[in-house]
């Protein structure tokens, strides 16, 4: 009776139960052990047990190892169904002993983990990739568990701070980034049994090794076992130190561009094709009498009327077609004055690509243009005052010099009286002389260049 019981338990076990001799001739076989290996009891007892394993010397190192240690439990190996397909069973075994304690056999208890190991390896490709991809990013990847302590780090970390895994895991990050206990730890923390996330934590790192470095912190819990609440959380640390040195040099020069530009003494602002005005400084605004952080984004046409606008546009379009700079004089009308300035349009090219904008300087000429006319004016003036008088002396300079004429040819005058007639003539002539030079410009001319 006790004998039929153990073998319905036997029988009906969902576990594969093999009964080895310590030969290695198998002596019982259940149905599950049929089920996983594909032959019935009948094919398979009598018959030796190394040709179930994939390795038959398998069979022997099973035996050796029951016979020395007693038992296995969990034993992982591969075995070959009745048509050649592999099998993954786990296996346990104990050894069987007759009444006086000698080893009769091995029983085997096992299971069909095929579809366990084929998960396992499922997983272990998918870690490999995920490792394989963790490795070529480029910024610092750290795994983190609650206490805040490093499990993993990828090579660009231990390349970043140069170090080595046995001096890092199993160490507080906060030790490792040489941080106070405080905001970061803090903020880490927060993340833990949530979704939340960790962006734009900023961290200046000083050391020996890598003087001052500057990390863009990135981070975010992961939940690892949901059964055991296990959690991790990945920490990405970016360098930003040489983006940050970038901004604050262009920052720097920015500054230094604005202070130059409000200083210039000139009127300035930029300009694309379809006219909106993209800067302005303070002397550029104050012509047209707006704000130049009003004005920005506004197009010329807010700025003048649509003749003077169009105008503009003109000038800047004949510039950004031909990439050449224009240089001109031209007038407005502000505030009720004709004011002159004198006009620069320079083409603002970007490397690899077509100027789209241009930087327009005015220099205020009005000063100089009204000066010019007063010395046109003065000219003119003193050019018809010349040519006035000049007529007025040219009449009576003519008579004396006919005179002159007549008297040298008189015959009752004597040497010395001839020759201060002589040189009355002379000196006529001269200023005869210097009469037609003023009436042909000639003097002014002359004067000029002595000016000059």
């Amino acid at each position: 009776m006790k004998k039929d019981y153990l073998d319905n338990i036997i029988e009906s076990s969902a576990d594969a139960i093999v009964v080895v001799d310590m030969k290695g001739i198998v002596r019982d076989w259940n149905k599950s052990a049929g089920d996983i290996m594909g032959y019935r009891a009948d094919e398979v007892i009598g018959t030796s047990n190394r040709k179930f394993f994939a390795d038959p010397e398998e069979a022997d190192r099973i035996m050796e190892l029951v016979r020395r240690e007693g038992e296995i439990k969990n034993y992982r190996t591969i075995v070959l169904r009745n048509a050649g397909k592999p099998v993954h069973i786990s296996m346990s075994a104990a050894l069987l002993k007759d009444k006086e304690g000698m080893p009769i056999g091995t029983v085997r208890v096992s299971r069909n983990i095929t579809k366990e190991v084929e998960l396992e390896e499922k997983i272990r490709k998918e870690k490999n990739f995920s490792k394989n991809i963790v490795a070529t990013v480029p910024d610092s990847l750290l795994v983190l568990d609650k206490d805040l302590r490093i499990k993993s780090a990828n090579r660009s970390f231990y390349e970043t701070f140069q170090t080595k895994p046995e001096k890092v895991i199993g160490c507080s990050i906060v030790e490792i980034l040489h941080v106070k206990e405080g905001i970061l730890s803090t903020e880490l923390t927060k993340l833990f049994g949530t979704e939340d996330m960790l962006e734009n934590f900023e961290m200046h790192y000083q050391s020996e090794k890598l003087g001052e470095r500057i990390f863009n912190i990135r981070a975010r819990g992961m939940l690892i076992a949901e059964e055991e609440e296990e959690e991790e959380e990945l920490v990405v640390l970016e360098d930003i130190t040489e983006q940050k040195r970038a901004e604050e040099a262009l920052r720097k020069s920015e500054e230094k561009y604005r202070l130059l530009v409000e200083n210039a003494g000139a009127a300035i602002a930029m300009i694309n094709y379809d006219g909106v005005i993209s800067f302005m400084n303070e002397d550029a605004a104050k012509i047209h009498g707006v704000i130049p952080d009003k004005i920005i984004g506004k197009t010329v046409w807010d700025l003048a009327v649509t003749e003077v606008a169009d105008h503009w546009m003109e000038n800047i379009h004949k510039v950004l077609k031909s990439g050449k700079p224009l240089n001109d004089e031209d007038f407005e009308i502000i505030g009720g004055e004709e004011r002159w300035f004198a006009v620069n349009i320079q083409p603002i090219v970007n490397p690899g690509s077509k100027a789209e904008s241009v930087q327009v300087v005015l220099h205020d000429i009005t000063e100089h243009k009204l000066a010019e006319d007063k010395v046109k004016e003065a000219y003119r003036l003193r050019e018809n005052f010349l040519k006035e008088t000049s007529h007025r002396i040219i009449t009576p300079v003519t008579i004396i010099g006919g005179n002159s004429e007549l008297l040298l040819d008189a015959s009752n005058l004597d040497d010395a009286q001839k020759e201060r007639i002589r040189t009355i003539r002379e000196k006529n002539e001269e200023i005869q002389k210097l009469v037609k030079d003023a009436l042909a410009g000639n003097y002014l001319e002359e004067e000029e260049e002595g000016d000059g």
